[in-house]
Formats: C-alpha cells, sequence, structure tokens
C-alpha cells in the first residue's frame, strides 16, 4: 500500500511547502526597504556635496571662490538628481562623480575639502545600484514561483488524489478484511482531527459560531468497520477561503473534508 499512499503525500507536501513560500513572500519584496534606505543615504551624500560647493560661492577667499564656481558647473550639469527617479539618480550620480575626479575638477575638489565626501556619494551610489539589483533578482524568482492562483488549485487537486485513493484502499481492505485497514484508518482519523481543530481555530479567531464548534469529543469517532469516507465539502471550503476587504483571493488553509 505505501508503494501508492506514499508518492501520492510526497507530491501533496512539495506542492504545499510550494504554496507555504508563495504565501509567506511579502507583497513588498524584503529589499525594498533597503532600497530605500539606500537612496535615502546617496540623497543625503549628494546634498551634503552641493551644500559644501554652494557654501564657497560665498566665500571672500579667491582660491575658494575659484574652486566652488568651478564645481557649480557640476551643479547646474546635474540639478535634477535631487527629484530624479532612483534608477535615474543612480546614472547621473555614477556620470556626476565620474565627472569630478577629472583634471578640470579634482584640484577644486580637493581644494574645498570635498573629496571624502564625493568618494562616499560614489560609494552610496553603487550600494544603492547593489541592493536594487538584489530586488530585481528577488522579484523574477518571485514571479518564477507565481501567485496564489497558480498553486493553490495544484495543491488542492494534489489532496483530494491523496484522499480518494486513502479512501479506496481502506474501503477494499475493510471489505476484503485483508488486515490493512486499521493503518489507513489511523490516517484517516488523523486527517478528519487536524481538519476538526482547524475549524475551531478559525471559528475562535474570526468570531464565527458554527456546528463546526461543536468539541471533537462530542463528536462520533469512526470505526474501522464503518468503511470510513473523507467526502471534499466545497462550501466549507469557500467559508474558508471567502477574501475580506482588501486582503488576497486565497487564504493559508486547508480544503474542507468532513467525515461521513
Amino acid at each position: 500500500m505505501s508503494e501508492v499512499i506514499v508518492p501520492l503525500w510526497k507530491r501533496f507536501a512539495l506542492l504545499f511547502e510550494r504554496e507555504n513560500d508563495v504565501y509567506k513572500r511579502s507583497p513588498k519584496a524584503v529589499e525594498t526597504k533597503y532600497v530605500k534606505a539606500a537612496s535615502a543615504l546617496r540623497r543625503r551624500e549628494y546634498m551634503s556635496l552641493r551644500r559644501g560647493i554652494e557654501s564657497g560661492l560665498y566665500s571672500s577667499d579667491h582660491d575658494t571662490l575659484w574652486a566652488a564656481g568651478i564645481l557649480s558647473e557640476i551643479l547646474d550639469k546635474y540639478k535634477g538628481v535631487y527629484r530624479a527617479s532612483m534608477i535615474t539618480a543612480g546614472a547621473l550620480v555614477r556620470n556626476m562623480v565620474g565627472e569630478l575626479f577629472t583634471e578640470r575638477y579634482y584640484t577644486p575638489l580637493v581644494h574645498l575639502g570635498l573629496k571624502p565626501v564625493a568618494e562616499r556619494l560614489r560609494k552610496a551610489n553603487e550600494d544603492f545600484n547593489a541592493i536594487y539589483d538584489e530586488r530585481m533578482q528577488s522579484n523574477e524568482r518571485a514571479s518564477k514561483k507565481g501567485g496564489m492562483a497558480d498553486v493553490r488549485p495544484l495543491v488542492d487537486r494534489a489532496f483530494r488524489e491523496f484522499v480518494k485513493v486513502l479512501e479506496s484502499m481502506h474501503t477494499s481492505a475493510v471489505i476484503t478484511g485483508s488486515g490493512g485497514a486499521k493503518p489507513l484508518q489511523e490516517i484517516i482519523d488523523a486527517i478528519i482531527a487536524s481538519c476538526r481543530q482547524l475549524r475551531l481555530v478559525y471559528n475562535r479567531r474570526t468570531g464565527r459560531a458554527s456546528r463546526t464548534d461543536t468539541p471533537a469529543d462530542a463528536l462520533p469517532t469512526p470505526t474501522p468497520a464503518a468503511a470510513a469516507t473523507l467526502t471534499y465539502d466545497h462550501r466549507a471550503a469557500r467559508a474558508l477561503n471567502r477574501p475580506k476587504s482588501g486582503r488576497s483571493r486565497y487564504r493559508p488553509y486547508a480544503p474542507e473534508y468532513v467525515y461521513l
């Protein structure tokens, strides 16, 4: 019997793990908050450089005024950095820092003491690009796994197939008296107990009262001689999966199987 049951169960278990991974995935990638933090740091470093150049324009020192005047060319050329989108700002900052270290602007940059600021700006931009690239890869991996609408029907179908075969084998074992009914009955009892407990927890959490709130010890206990069956309850499954306002259509609850 294990040659038939075990492969079906393994297939369901693998699909369920895939569904669990999809459900746990946040609508926003984990890297999003780090992307925003890296972008904010880059903007601060840019403003530090900008304010340093602008303050030099008000200096009474001739050399400082000259250096700030040269570097102001960079500010005019890349004045859209602060308000640009994250990706556009990354390209602008990369070009801007590259020009700051050219022969024309390097001496004024050093004279104003802004070389460390420019280096921090370059590093902040490189860090942002690395984190943003990781988020893109994460989104690509997530898209390949699919969403709940893709994986949930596969999980339900795999579980139904497992239950149908389990039911058929148990019924056959009871009728023929082959002695294999007991382990199958234990599996059936375990599934039924899990479903009952799930319904109780769900109803208590949502504040719903229903006939499924009946304590487990008050429900009839199945016996091997009763040729137990597991039947898919579509109405109960839809009740568990009913969407709430602002939430996903699919919810992480197993299909409802009731003992008949």
